[in-house]
């Protein structure tokens, strides 16, 4: 397997045919939803697919991984390098198979605090 066999999509397909395809036409990617499949990645290829992912977000944009293990080192790192205030972590499906998360870039308004 290689890393073209990643999926990118959304859930609801944007109108025009062709809009939002990412540049290696894997799939299609809404304005606030894009779905990262990364089983058929390989695993040492997986970190940074998912980091990266969630890097091209914009605010208020929603990363919904698939996976076929607990992401929670996502969870960690997102949290370790952004702070539990940048991002929102929601378990669709807890395995044990497969787990989907949905994970939701907030937006940096909602990140500053008033005194």
């Amino acid at each position: 397997m290689n890393e073209e066999n990643s999926t990118f999509r959304t859930a609801a397909p944007p109108p025009a045919e062709t809009a939002g395809r990412d540049r290696k036409g894997r799939g299609e990617v809404n304005e606030q939803r894009v779905v990262l499949d990364v089983r058929p990645v390989p695993q040492k290829d997986r970190f940074d697919r998912i980091m990266g992912g969630w890097q091209l977000l914009r605010p208020g944009q929603v990363l919904e991984l698939i996976v076929d293990h607990d992401p929670e080192c996502m969870y960690y790192t997102l949290k370790a390098t952004d702070g539990d205030d940048a991002f929102r972590f929601d378990y669709l499906e807890r395995g044990p198979v497969t787990w989907r998360v949905e994970v939701r870039k907030r937006a940096r308004e909602a990140l500053i605090k008033t005194t």
